[in-house]
């Protein structure tokens, strides 16, 4: 496969968002985790998100207003592109240490492999 780039992980990000490769183990996982405690309507934070790949799979839920943010602006463009046509789906650049929501805002927040790109 080769050395992966940044780049090269957002062009496999947006693949997954745009439903073009299989769903990852964890994004199944995810769904799985999820599914007892979803209700329609909820509001739903993905930290960091990426290109929406895990909201393509989440979705699947039921109705939903989905934030997703990421400190990567390239890939949140790719998120933008892909999902333009979805009114509930918005993202946006943030970092999760000075995430701008209100308080109590969310009733789902998660965090897929976020500790790994986090210092100390």
């Amino acid at each position: 496969m080769g050395h992966l780039t940044p780049q090269k992980y957002r062009e496999l990000f947006k693949l997954r968002a745009e439903g073009k490769l299989d769903d990852m183990e964890c994004t199944k996982s995810l769904f799985k985790i999820m599914k007892p405690l979803f209700k329609p309507g909820m509001t739903v934070l993905d930290v960091p998100a990426g290109a929406g790949h895990y909201y393509r799979k989440i979705r699947e839920l039921g109705k939903m207003d989905f934030y997703g943010v990421d400190l990567d602006a390239q890939v949140i463009g790719m998120a933008k592109e892909v999902w333009v046509k979805d009114s509930h789906a918005q993202f946006s650049v943030q970092s999760v240490s000075k995430l701008d929501f209100k308080d109590n805002f969310f009733d789902i927040t998660y965090c897929y492999n976020l500790l790994l790109h986090l210092n100390d």
